[in-house]
């Protein structure tokens, strides 16, 4: 099997997927990355195994959430949006680490991500939420920075920054309309 064959290329792929999706697949990554062993993009915050964001020593903006001081750690505000909205998440704050026994998950997308035409009453990171705490006995958060009219590359540079809140799972809910929007991107 070489790496040229499109088809190995592809299961190669997939079973390294599914290692780093399973278990400790974010700690192994962290691990790689810290020990040299994997070299993480230019500007990408490398997190050590405990979740602590390893950058010039300050916490970045996460999307428009600015970094300000919490009790004892960073916490992310937003400003308040215009009696119209705008295009980001309701959410005002978020703190670098979630309640104790609790799990974090980052949300990410566009316009339907960002529960358009619904939003902020109803979106699918509250309902993300909902189900997840109603389904089993972990505790689960889940910190909306879906966006309309997001942009691949701005999405990209949001994960990067959302590092630094140390979450268990990242969900990507993008795509459909990037295809009229970005196909030179893309």
């Amino acid at each position: 099997m070489s790496l040229g064959d499109r088809d190995a290329r592809r299961e190669l792929c997939e079973e390294l997927a599914r290692g780093l999706s399973g278990e400790g697949g974010l700690r192994l990554v962290r691990l790689m990355q810290l020990s040299g062993l994997l070299r993480a993009p230019v500007g990408f915050p490398i997190a050590d195994p405990t979740g602590a964001a390893v950058t010039d020593g300050k916490p970045r903006p996460i999307s428009i959430w600015k970094p300000v001081e919490g009790a004892g750690e960073p916490i992310w505000e937003r400003p308040e949006p215009s009696p119209l909205g705008d295009h980001y998440a309701a959410r005002r704050r978020f703190g670098q680490r979630p309640e104790e026994g609790c799990r974090r998950v980052v949300f990410f997308g566009e316009s339907v991500a960002a529960g358009y035409l619904y939003a902020p009453w109803h979106t699918p990171a509250r309902v993300l939420e909902g189900q997840l705490n109603a389904a089993g006995a972990d505790k689960w958060e889940v910190i909306d920075l879906a966006r309309t009219n997001e942009r691949l590359a701005s999405m990209v540079d949001t994960f990067e920054a959302s590092l630094q809140l140390a979450p268990q799972v990242a969900v990507f809910f993008a795509g459909n309309n990037w295809p009229l929007l970005e196909t030179a991107e893309l």
